[in-house]
């Protein structure tokens, strides 16, 4: 009988462990360096800047995780995490890194420089100075030339000028499934002279200026940037703005409420038209209500090269749904519904318009705008689109319409049911206009 005795006692006792702290599921009691075990309250009232310090410098000799428990850790100073470190919280709204009145101005809270690769910075919230109003800290997080960087399941109040800052030669770097509730001056992620980093899956809200932007300072950088999956609300400027860059793939965002476009495409701003934004893929993205009552939801200004422009929906812009400046892009398959003037504006350049559906737009009023148009424009193929409008009050003008535009291949469109009718040429020569239906 003393053996089933000592058993249930055995098994009492290996059930009624005492819980100690939860760390992070993907790490053991061996390698997590627990901020609080270096002395760190999170209380948001003490500064925990050196505790966290501890931690780091831990981290960076025994390649320890530095967790973050629930709480708010006050902090006065920047961090420059060493390469290979892995910074992770509790839940992006339950570990709080926050900036103390403190904190110097013009600063990121976080800061990975050259040779600070492979950081991971996962599961935390960062909170600014102050919230709103004036006083916002520098960026809550920034590379400057560092590779291998991640920003995952992270959480930005609105006081940062920006949310994420990628700049000088950054390398594969990026930020993963993350929200930022917007910025106090700038982006709410920017990607500047860097290339093949990324923004995934994450929720961008009320920047005071873009969603994203894309910046080219240096010739040569800015190349295979990656914007994929992304919800990006209420910018002041545009959703997503791309400056000089080269193979960009703009794919599966939402956009909506931009204040003036949802995408804007254009050469490099400081470098001028040597360096055109040449090559990039916005596929498979859906843009509502861009543009006030004045704008373009998608622009390829000038200086723009070779984009191919394919299977997005764009619907309620405040000017044309899709702007098509710079030279040799390919607009195809798009769904262009109830924009406020024409569904596709074709201002300069030659291009590929096919397959495209442009249907009741010209809200603005009967008449005044096509579903195509193509102006001071030579030498554009239009093939195989669909513009018509469906409202039993047509507002729609034209299915296509050229206007000083020579030497243009207009054939097998379906363009019909338009208010003034299915194509027509003004003050142009050397169009084909046959056969559309």
């Amino acid at each position: 009988m003393i053996k089933p005795i000592l058993s249930g006692i055995i098994l009492m006792f290996i059930i009624y462990v005492p819980a100690t702290q939860a760390q992070p599921a993907s790490t053991n009691f061996i390698d997590v360096c627990n901020v609080k075990t270096f002395g760190a309250q999170g209380d948001g009232t003490a500064d925990d800047t050196q505790a966290i310090a501890s931690a780091l410098t831990a981290a960076n000799t025994t390649g320890c995780q530095v967790y973050f428990p629930a709480g708010t850790y006050m902090v006065s100073q920047q961090f420059q995490p060493a390469a290979d470190v892995t910074m992770i919280g509790a839940g992006s709204r339950r570990s709080i890194v926050k900036a103390s009145g403190a904190f110097p101005p013009g600063m990121a809270m976080i800061l990975m420089t050259a040779a600070a690769d492979r950081v991971a910075i996962r599961d935390l919230g960062f909170t600014s100075v102050n919230a709103v109003g004036s006083g916002a800290t520098f960026s809550a997080i920034e590379t400057l030339g560092s590779e291998d960087v991640t920003v995952e399941r992270c959480w930005f109040d609105a006081g940062f000028y920006w949310s994420v800052f990628i700049g000088a030669s950054s390398r594969n770097c990026g930020v993963i499934n993350s929200l930022s509730e917007g910025t106090q001056f700038s982006h709410n992620v920017e990607i500047n002279d860097s290339s093949y980093c990324y923004v995934v899956n994450s929720h961008l809200k009320n920047s005071r200026r873009n969603g994203i932007e894309l910046y080219l300072n240096t010739p040569g950088e800015l190349q295979g940037n990656r914007l994929i999956g992304n919800l990006i609300e209420g910018a002041t400027d545009h959703g997503i703005l791309t400056d000089g860059d080269r193979y960009t793939t703009i794919s599966g965002n939402t956009i909506r409420g931009s204040g003036l476009n949802a995408m804007y495409i254009r050469y490099a701003e400081r470098l001028g038209l040597s360096q055109p934004s040449v090559g990039g893929h916005a596929v498979g993205n859906t843009l509502i209500d861009n543009g006030g009552t004045t704008e373009n939801a998608l622009v390829l200004a000038t200086g723009s090269q070779g984009w191919t422009i394919q299977g997005n929906s764009v619907t309620g812009a405040g000017n044309s749904g899709i702007w098509v400046g710079g030279m040799a892009h390919t607009i195809s398959g798009n769904t262009v519904i109830e924009n406020r003037r024409h569904g596709i504006f074709v201002s300069a350049g030659k291009h590929t318009i096919s397959s495209n559906i442009c249907i009741n737009n010209s809200t603005l009023g009967p008449g005044v705008a096509d579903g195509i148009r193509v102006e001071s424009s030579d030498g554009n193929t239009i093939t195989g689109n669909r513009c018509t409008d469906t409202r039993a009050v047509k507002l729609q003008a034209w299915g296509v319409l050229l206007y000083q535009s020579n030497n243009n291949i207009v054939t097998n469109n379906s363009l019909s049911g338009n208010r003034s009718g299915s194509v027509y040429s003004y003050g142009t020569t050397g169009n084909v206009l046959t056969p559309n239906n």
